[in-house]
């Protein structure tokens, strides 16, 4: 480029990096009229208006339609990711969890979290087990899975409870105590194993 050239360039992006936040700060107010001079009702999905965006940790689950409710026995790494993903399809987790420290932090960020042993009725009924549709064990131990499963379906036997599990030869005791589906680490890693392998070879 000529010398002259670039300064007309490089004058122009330096004014449009002064002016942009201010046109942007207007744009939703000049849509507005424009809309209106065109006759468009900014308000039906058919003019054009944005949906709401996702929501992500911290903010409140979007409104619109029935919310639906589950518990969350667990707040480690597992219990983290589930819950973010929960709340990015719309579902209201209740995280319940033995570590005071992670319950003020859940509700310092306006989450609803209970302290205590999900194993009691009193904690269950607590986070609200009767209205809740889902309960979702992440604990990694068996013998404190089972009896949240037993004291949750003696309270709400049309919840639908999906644990977590180590081993493949866990399932009996989940199975007895009520789990309607369960996660196996066993078959999730042999899974996860074989497709990496099939996927270097080319399958």
């Amino acid at each position: 480029l000529l010398p002259a050239t670039a300064v007309v360039l490089v004058t122009v992006a330096v004014l449009s990096m002064l002016f942009a936040p201010a046109l942007v700060a207007r744009a939703n107010v000049f849509g507005r009229k424009v809309a209106g001079k065109l006759g468009m009702d900014i308000r039906s999905p058919k003019s054009g208006a944005l949906p709401p965006p996702p929501s992500v940790e911290g903010e409140e689950v979007p409104t619109g339609t029935e919310t639906v409710r589950a518990l969350v026995v667990g707040y480690g790494p597992v219990g983290r990711v589930l819950c973010k993903i929960l709340i990015r399809f719309g579902v209201s987790p209740c995280v319940i969890d033995l570590q005071l420290d992670t319950i003020k932090k859940l509700h310092a960020i306006n989450r609803e979290a209970i302290y205590g042993d999900a194993g009691k009725r009193e904690v269950l009924e607590a986070a609200g087990v009767a209205q809740a549709k889902y309960l979702i064990i992440t604990l990694p131990d068996l013998g404190s899975r089972a009896p949240i499963i037993l004291s949750a379906k003696a309270i709400n036997p049309q919840i639908t409870i999906i644990s977590r599990a180590r081993y493949l030869t866990e399932r009996g005791a989940l199975e007895t105590s009520g789990a309607d589906h369960i996660s196996y680490e066993e078959a999730e890693v042999a899974a996860e194993l074989a497709r990496l392998l099939l996927n270097q070879l080319g399958a």
